[in-house]
């Protein structure tokens, strides 16, 4: 991908996050929450991604299933420490009830969840369409190395957790503190990603 193309598309991801919490009036765990579906859409055209690398080669990948439940495994823990995290930030935040709010969040009168969910699969697929298939990185790219970049997030995830759960036990920031903190770890990991 261009390096330009790549800063730009980093910048305008950060900025939805931001423009959320301060002029939409977004939590964090609406944030979260966001990141979360984005996540989980980009955990399966992963699996598209490897299907077309097999396709490529011509042959099977049997550490397909290995790397597909390792990671979706990941995913899981990363979720219930992300959760863990927030929970030690906001004690009395009820999970149930934000997922509900994030789901009916209207904009424009249109709930989002049944707007934003959606767009945010079909916004992974088409990118997935642009570069992957367009540009043809499934001649480059190897399957292992795709899964080991998955891996590699969700790990660098839950340490994150670690880490804010344990300066939660010494001090509570600001819930904006944490936001830039979210938003520019997010940044900083997708520049140096190597998908």
């Amino acid at each position: 991908m261009n390096p330009k193309f790549r800063y730009l598309q980093v910048v305008a991801e950060a900025l939805i996050p931001l423009l959320g919490f301060y002029f939409w009036d977004w939590s964090l765990y609406f944030i979260l929450l966001f990141y979360f579906i984005d996540l989980f859409a980009d955990l399966i055209v992963s699996h598209f991604k490897t299907s077309k690398i097999q396709q490529y080669n011509q042959q099977g990948e049997p550490g397909w299933l290995k790397w597909g439940l390792s990671s979706g495994l990941l995913f899981v823990v990363s979720l219930v420490s992300i959760h863990t995290a927030v929970w030690f930030i906001f004690p009395s935040i009820d999970f149930w009830k934000e997922a509900k709010a994030f789901w009916m969040y209207k904009e424009l009168g249109i709930e989002q969840g049944y707007i934003l969910v959606p767009l945010v699969f079909v916004m992974a697929i088409q990118q997935y369409k642009m570069e992957f298939v367009r540009l043809r990185l499934f001649e480059k790219q190897d399957v292992n190395g795709l899964w080991l970049s998955k891996v590699r997030a969700f790990l660098a995830m839950i340490g994150f957790s670690g880490l804010v759960v344990g300066l939660s036990q010494f001090i509570i920031l600001p819930e904006w503190a944490y936001v830039i903190g979210i938003v520019s770890f997010v940044s900083m990991y997708s520049l140096t990603a190597k998908n």
